[in-house]
């Protein structure tokens, strides 16, 4: 059961990865491309464990496999302060309720980390360079 569970996560990554180029195909009438960070939430945590970017808008997408129905999360810099909560404070709801769920961020060059609230220990980090 494990295995056909570990396949159905690889193909909804691979599914999510077809819709963030789409997306970012057609992000605006103007057709600005913006690099897609494509994050699996699972039961032990985040995958992959760290992601690296350049400055700038990322489309930031989280395909939530953990099995937790109501997911929330936010991203802190180094020094451990809030700089995003994610869903944003103007999504209704607050929580992630859906199995995917994506947001454009932007974010100066730094260390983060994007961590679950009710998880503490599921981080995946994020270095803007």
């Amino acid at each position: 059961m494990e295995r056909k569970q570990r396949i159905v996560t690889m193909l909804r990554s691979v599914a999510l990865a077809c819709f963030a180029s789409a997306v970012c195909a057609q992000s605006s009438s103007a057709q600005t491309k913006f690099p897609a960070a494509i994050i699996v939430l699972k039961h032990t945590g985040f995958s992959p464990a760290a992601i690296t970017h350049h400055p700038g808008p990322i489309l930031l997408i989280v395909h939530n496999a953990s099995g937790v129905s109501h997911v929330s999360m936010h991203i802190v810099d180094a020094g451990g302060k809030k700089v995003h909560d994610l869903p944003a404070p103007n999504h209704s709801p607050s929580i992630i309720t859906k199995s995917s769920w994506q947001e454009l961020v932007t974010l100066s060059p730094g260390q983060y980390s994007l961590i679950e609230d009710a998880h503490p220990n599921w981080v995946c980090q994020i270095n803007i360079k």
